[in-house]
């Protein structure tokens, strides 16, 4: 995904892989907030992280900055759903 593909409120995901195999996904869910900068002025692009569980009343985390060569590496829905057809056509079936 590109930068300027990011909106308010567009979830993006990272898929990262625990192993050689890329058989089991690991899903990191985001929520773009807005653009700004780092501290040396470099383009930063701030998210919401969302955590598969949280517990009722357990402070939100803060806000992540991510860089722009890490947004190329992320995926919107239809990307992650690409992704995940990717590994259901590689991985035989258990």
């Amino acid at each position: 995904m590109e930068p300027l593909q990011l909106k308010p409120g567009l979830a993006c995901f990272m898929v990262t892989y625990p192993d050689p195999t890329l058989r089991v996904p690991i899903v990191i869910t985001y929520e773009f907030i807005r653009g700004g900068t780092f501290d040396d002025g470099d383009p930063a692009y701030i998210f919401k992280y969302l955590p598969a569980f949280q517990y009722e009343g357990e402070p939100e985390e803060e806000p992540v900055a991510i860089p722009p060569e890490t947004i190329r590496g992320m995926v919107d829905l239809d990307g992650l759903i690409l992704e995940l057809q990717g590994i259901k056509n590689r991985v035989p079936a258990l």
